[in-house]
């Protein structure tokens, strides 16, 4: 129980450093369209794509770890396989994937 609060704990820390750097490089952005009245100013550096790659790396990340637990909710497996016909018999387990 501590480690799944812990975990999401980390996750939302995660969410929330990736949007602030986010924000950051829009500010960025915007502050270079302000000054040089162009966007081409902010396409100047090399290290402003290598930021706005990052950033869409993390994004993807985020929204792939958000599928893969909307699976995990959804998934639903049987709750019963009926290994014995009776308490007497061997186990049928060549028959395990057929239920009844």
């Amino acid at each position: 129980e501590r480690m799944v609060h812990l975990r999401m704990f980390v996750e939302a820390l995660f969410v929330l450093l990736v949007l602030l750097t986010l924000l950051m490089e829009v500010v960025e952005l915007v502050q270079c369209v302000l000054v040089t009245g162009s966007i081409q100013g902010y396409f100047a550096s090399v290290w402003n794509y290598i930021d706005l790659i990052s950033i869409g790396f993390f994004c993807t990340c985020i929204i792939l770890w958000g599928v893969m637990l909307e699976s995990f909710n959804s998934f639903e497996t049987m709750h019963r396989y009926d290994v014995y016909l009776d308490n007497n018999q061997a186990a049928r387990l060549l028959e395990l994937g057929q239920g009844r």
